[in-house]
């Protein structure tokens, strides 16, 4: 899998965007992609799609937060938005956002085993 294919873009209630990729187990990541994922739970990676002060990293944005997938399907099968950064209280996703992310996790040419 490529290490910064974005696979979902969603708008939040307040206007800004963010993108999303997944990092699978034995994806490259972080800066230089020096860290390798090694856990089963795919991760969850957020960029938000611009931001004053911060350069685009590979046009993807600047990261923002990341959550194990797990994470991220029990907030939309609760319905619930999820918050990016505390100190940034704009950068959140909303339900809808959520359950649109969930839904192209699993609509990838990389699908995943749902354990």
């Amino acid at each position: 899998m490529e290490s910064h294919k974005v696979i979902a873009s969603v708008t939040n209630p307040e206007g800004l965007k963010f993108n999303v990729t997944l990092r699978r187990k034995g994806d490259r990541w972080g800066l230089g992609n020096v860290l390798t994922h090694t856990d089963d739970d795919p991760i969850v990676v957020f960029w938000v799609d611009s931001v004053a002060g911060h350069n685009s990293v590979d046009g993807l944005g600047y990261p923002c937060s990341s959550y194990y997938l797990r994470t991220v399907m029990e907030s939309a099968a609760d319905g619930e938005g999820i918050g990016l950064e505390g100190s940034m209280p704009e950068w959140w996703v909303s339900a809808g956002n959520v359950a649109d992310v969930v839904g192209a996790v699993f609509n990838t040419a990389e699908a995943i085993d749902p354990r």
